[in-house]
């Protein structure tokens, strides 16, 4: 999709109907594709220069775009990705998960290094912290990744860390409650993008490293192979 840029983590809808597609490596970089049309724009983020991934990608607005990089967070203008405002990191938080969430309207994300949920308040260009201690017990020397969570429409949020702990955070609630799982090696997990197709809700998405495509039809729970999505 773009010619500097070779991975993605994150694609979605925009606001004006288009999808958009984030690459990162060696730039950060956005395509928009018509989705009626197919046609293309491609471009690299004026507010990322230099920067050579992006990642946990939602609208806040209609013309406000946020994205994370390390432990880096942006607010961009939709659709030129002029930089509105960085914000800083919390204390501790070495980097930010690839994948966030939204929460009654809120961004929400995870911090490695302090194993904390945070919710952004724009307004004030800072993050808040979720929960009065962290998910789990931060370990000396081991960064603690969770990319498989959501924000649930009762208000609660569940997620399962890269060491296999499923939590769960009740609303209103500043506590996680977890369950270590029964699971053979680390859990990663990357957002579907989900479309509608022809009146039909499906997920598509490609497994890591062998790069097979899928898709799911949200409706009926079927699922089928699409073959490769790419070479090698």
């Amino acid at each position: 999709l773009h010619p500097r840029a070779f991975y993605v983590y994150r694609a979605l809808e925009t606001p004006d109907g288009r999808a958009l597609v984030m690459s990162s490596l060696p730039r950060a970089a956005a395509t928009l594709v018509d989705q009626d049309t197919f046609d293309i724009e491609r471009g690299e983020p004026e507010a990322l220069a230099g920067v050579s991934n992006w990642h946990a990608g939602q609208f806040l607005a209609p013309d406000v775009f946020f994205a994370v990089s390390g432990n880096r967070a942006f607010l961009m203008k939709y659709p030129g990705f002029e930089l509105i405002s960085e914000i800083p990191a919390p204390e501790g938080v070495s980097s930010f998960s690839r994948q966030s969430f939204l929460l009654g309207g809120r961004v929400g994300i995870w911090g490695v290094g302090t194993n904390m949920l945070y919710l952004l308040n724009v307004a004030g260009r800072r993050w808040e912290p979720m929960l009065d201690q962290p998910v789990v017990p931060v370990q000396p020397d081991e960064d603690l990744y969770c990319s498989a969570y959501a924000g649930m429409d009762d208000g609660s949020v569940c997620g399962m860390t890269s060491d296999c702990v499923f939590f769960r955070v009740e609303p209103g609630s500043r506590h996680a409650a977890t369950r270590r799982l029964d699971v053979r090696g680390p859990v990663m997990a990357w957002g579907p993008w989900i479309v509608n197709d022809r009146g039909r809700r499906k997920a598509y998405g490609s497994t890591h490293v062998v790069q097979r495509f899928w898709e799911v039809d949200l409706d009926s729970g079927v699922g089928r192979d699409l073959g490769d999505s790419g070479p090698g």
